[in-house]
């Protein structure tokens, strides 16, 4: 028996209860949330046993949550946001059947070029996948933009999220958006002992894509990540020209040497990521030492042509920072264009007001003089 009468598999979403543990009494109806595959849009339903779940809130292709509710679910206080929307508080009375707006936050969000967020599909290996564009507001359709590509692994979604802008250690979108860049946030599919080539793999089509679609000028393209794609970062400037200019913030560039080690925070042994976990390689170093080194950003750093900036805390409990110096010596034995940005006493992130500051110019300097073609800041002389 379905209880949701195949209303999931029929709108390839997934439905879940809104308070954890509910008992199911299908002589009652239930208020749950759903979270549609296709759009990536969340919502919320009433379900029961005796008729299909109906939406109590129109999906207007924004992301919905409910904050809390109130007298046995007859009160429901919700946010709608979208790239461009804040998430102001909505109140659903379900007595009257009414919505009212409670919050009218961030105004000053109309005098801005803040951009808009969507989605697209492309094809890797045969596959339909999805990514995220987040484009400027006075874009022109065929005009050819300059791309930033950031991400971790799935990264779609984000384009449907309001972003607050803030000095940090990763990419502020609002702040790139409104200076002229398209942003690129695609998913990473992984294969088993080979997560670098399947992050070539899946980023390439993606900017294919949006060049096909007149919105990537790819001479002018740049990608940032950190940690976990920070080494993806480091890794696909060994085997692709594409980019103009490549960040990694605490990359892995050598798994040998990393597998060897134990995270600093926890004390935890590195081995079972690199095995089974994040790195997927699927064997332990003395099973079979290949992908341990095919998948090394280190062993084909004289593959590199892409001006690479590195960033690393000389105090990351996550991944060592002696990772970004292997990488960089490499870098400069080799004569390649590399920077490394030490911050001293800083972790995985940063935490430091004052060096957030100075990596967040540092980055927008980088990618506006190798992707844009703006002078060099002095530091890059």
């Amino acid at each position: 028996i379905s209880l949701t009468h195949d209303w999931g598999s029929r709108n390839n979403s997934s439905i879940r209860f809104r308070k954890p543990g509910l008992y199911y009494n299908p002589a009652n109806e239930h208020v749950a949330t759903s979270y549609n595959y296709d759009s990536r849009v969340r919502n919320v339903l009433t379900m029961s046993s005796a008729k299909s779940p109906k939406l109590l809130i129109p999906d207007t292709g924004e992301k919905t949550t409910i904050v809390t509710t109130q007298q046995n679910d007859s009160l429901i206080m919700f946010v709608k946001q979208r790239y461009d929307k804040y998430p102001d508080r909505m109140l659903l009375d379900r007595r009257s059947n009414t919505t009212h707006r409670l919050t009218t936050l961030n105004s000053q969000l109309e005098n801005q070029n803040w951009g808009t967020g969507q989605l697209f599909t492309y094809v890797v290996d045969g596959d339909t996948v999805q990514g995220g564009i987040l484009l400027p507001a006075d874009y022109t359709p065929g005009h050819p933009l300059p791309v930033l590509t950031y991400f971790y692994r799935h990264y779609a979604h984000v384009a449907l999220d309001f972003r607050t802008p803030a000095i940090k250690d990763n990419m502020c979108f609002p702040w790139y958006t409104s200076r002229g860049y398209a942003i690129f946030l695609p998913d990473i599919t992984f294969e088993i002992g080979a997560p670098g080539a399947s992050s070539v793999k899946n980023i390439e089509a993606g900017i294919r894509a949006l060049a096909d679609m007149g919105i990537a000028d790819t001479t002018r393209l740049g990608i940032h990540g950190h940690s976990w794609s920070g080494y993806q970062v480091a890794f696909i400037v060994t085997k692709s020209d594409l980019f103009s200019a490549a960040i990694a913030g605490a990359p892995v560039s050598n798994m040998t040497s990393a597998y060897g080690g134990i995270r600093w925070g926890s004390g935890r042994s590195r081995q079972f990521q690199y095995e089974r976990y994040q790195s997927r390689l699927g064997v332990s170093l003395w099973e079979d030492r290949t992908p341990y080194i095919e998948n090394s950003p280190l062993f084909f750093a004289d593959d590199i042509n892409t001006p690479l900036l590195i960033m690393f805390g000389d105090k990351d409990s996550a991944v060592p920072w002696y990772q970004g110096i292997e990488m960089y010596m490499a870098m400069r034995r080799l004569g390649k264009p590399a920077w490394l940005l030490q911050y001293e006493g800083e972790r995985h992130h940063l935490s430091s007001y004052p060096n957030k500051l100075d990596y967040f110019l540092k980055m927008d300097e980088f990618f506006s003089h190798f992707v844009l073609g703006a002078p060099a800041a002095p530091w890059l002389q």
